[in-house]
């Protein structure tokens, strides 16, 4: 019997001791026990700043291993915690924040835990949850940014609830774990304030713990006493910024290492470290280098003098080509990297030149099918001399094909395609940049905003019309010169986005500077003056003379 208690003991305590190892500590950056304090356990952080706070009872009924606070707004009382950590986008990147809460009413919208200096705001947009009313219920409700809340379940008074926070900044997604619930949302958010705030609420909340990492959902079941269950496949984070390292990768390997290199710019700029804007030699035109290492993002660089010095990677894909290279094929590449820089004047003067070109083009566009069929020895007639034939033989795409108006129609694919990429851009340039790189699939999916929806009926729209394009071209001028004649005329749908690019950039310049100007002509007819005989004060524009609006006396401006 004793050996048997023995047995039993050390298989407690050993079940005691793995629960507690079991705990996930790696990035934890701040554990609060919050056994009537706001003391970091490890002391890693300093002591929160609390008002009003006071001891309570856990959830396992252990007297002072638990906070209460107050929100009472009959008698201005209000708890709460102030913790000195920064947990914006811009210093955790990744975050998961998990603690156990029960509240007292749930009949109260209240701050529970979020970023700020005072206590909550509905008009703030930072990282945090809340107690929301919805539908005449209060939610557990998790900041999303700009995208909005995510509504959990609804609470319920004297019960001690875990949730989980977790935010990734760089693929803008939020999960909310309430229990063994999963709640999953797109969260664009922006940086706040470098305090995190607990309350006020009437409730008491334990075990705060914050991880500078996402959590699985397994580490989330160890914190939370039980496995999460519910809707789990919704916590999968799709990895968005996948591409951005990928661009990143394909950049580096354009640079070859132990390969030299020559200048094609007049100024080629070395820097003392990598990532330094510390100037110490400036290459010129026809200058070499070696390339000997890749540090991050910059190059270690062996100079013609036998220095050493560094350069950014851009640097040498855009300002050096190859020894033994051509000059010229590396200016056009640049050219066509730069084409869509509007403040390169040059791309201006090729916009110009391409629409001068299409203007002509739409102006003759029959000649190109008519030099078509010439070539490939068809009867100019089919190419829309006559429908006769057409109709005669039943073929109904000769019936539609060619349109007697808008012959030039194909011309239209490159203009739409620019003009919603143009006010996409100004919508939001970063879903546009994660669309065109990754997002577009011909089964959508991973869409969570307005605008991938818009782009991707645009993208279907635009393919579907660049198919009948093909169509028609093989009805006009035959199979064999069908490919001539797409080939040219995508060309020209490319000369048409540029175009439209830059004549939606002419417009939004004017549009700017018709604004500055009405801003500055209303606030130079709106001045305020003073009547000299009855001291009431009226807006005027200066320079002018006439009454006072008021007495009628003589004024002048």
């Amino acid at each position: 019997m004793k050996r048997f208690f023995i047995s039993t003991l050390l298989l407690l305590v050993s079940l005691f001791i793995y629960s507690q190892q079991a705990m996930p500590t790696d990035g934890l950056l701040g554990f609060y026990k919050l056994d009537g304090n706001s003391k970091e356990a490890d002391g890693h952080i300093k002591p929160g700043k609390t008002q009003g706070i006071k001891p309570a009872t856990d959830r396992f009924g252990n007297q002072g291993k638990a906070i209460s606070l107050t929100y009472d707004l009959r008698h201005n009382k209000r708890s709460f915690i102030s913790i000195p950590l920064d947990i914006s986008p811009g210093k955790q990147p990744l975050l998961t924040i998990s603690f156990w809460i029960q509240m007292n009413s749930s009949n109260l919208e209240s701050g529970i835990l979020y970023q700020s200096d005072n206590d909550w705001s509905q008009n703030d947009h930072y990282r945090g949850i809340y107690a929301e009313r919805d539908n005449g219920l209060i939610r557990w409700t998790a900041c999303c940014g700009s995208d909005g809340s995510l509504r959990g379940t609804e609470i319920l008074a004297k019960n001690w609830i875990f949730i989980a926070l977790v935010y990734d900044r760089d693929d803008q997604a939020m999960r909310l774990v309430v229990n063994d619930q999963v709640y999953s949302k797109a969260a664009k958010m922006r940086d706040g304030y470098p305090f995190l705030r607990i309350g006020p609420f009437n409730g008491q909340v334990d075990e705060l713990r914050i991880y500078s990492r996402v959590l699985t959902l397994e580490e989330l079941g160890l914190l939370y006493g039980k496995n999460i269950t519910k809707d789990t496949s919704d916590y999968v984070i799709a990895k968005r910024a996948d591409y951005k390292n990928r661009m990143l990768r394909e950049e580096l390997d354009k640079v070859k290492l132990n390969t030299t290199y020559v200048v094609a710019e007049d100024k080629f700029p070395i820097h003392d470290s990598a990532g330094s804007y510390n100037v110490i030699a400036v290459l010129v035109k026809g200058d070499t280098f070696r390339v000997l290492q890749i540090v991050k993002k910059s190059a270690l660089l062996l100079l013609p003098d036998g220095k050493a010095g560094y350069a950014s990677i851009s640097s040498i894909n855009g300002d050096a080509y190859l020894k033994g290279g051509s000059y010229l094929f590396h200016e056009f590449k640049v050219i066509l990297g730069s084409i869509f820089n509007f403040t390169n004047i040059r791309s201006w003067f090729i916009a110009v030149f391409f629409a001068i070109l299409l203007y002509f083009v739409v102006k003759k566009y029959d000649f190109i099918d008519n030099l078509l069929n010439r070539m490939g020895r068809r009867d100019p007639m089919l190419q829309g001399g006559s429908k006769s034939e057409g109709a005669s033989s039943g073929n109904i795409l000769k019936k539609i094909f060619p349109l007697k108006r808008m012959r030039w129609w194909p011309l239209t694919i490159g203009a739409i395609f620019a003009l919603v990429v143009f006010i996409g851009l100004l919508w939001d340039g970063g879903e546009v940049e994660w669309f065109m790189n990754d997002g577009f699939k011909l089964i959508p999916s991973g869409y969570t905003r307005s605008i991938h929806w818009v782009l991707y009926i645009t993208f279907i729209t635009l393919i579907f019309m660049y198919i009948v394009m093909i169509i028609e071209s093989i009805i006009v001028v035959g199979p064999l010169m069908a490919i001539p004649r797409v080939l040219i005329l995508t060309i020209l749908m490319l000369m048409a986005l540029l175009v439209t690019y830059y004549l939606s950039v002419l417009v939004l310049i004017i549009a700017i500077v018709m604004l500055v100007l009405f801003i500055l002509s209303s606030a130079a007819s709106g001045s305020e003056y003073k009547c000299p005989h009855c001291n009431r004060k009226f807006t005027s524009s200066p320079g002018s003379s006439g009454s006072c609006p008021y007495c009628g006396g003589g004024v002048s401006t």
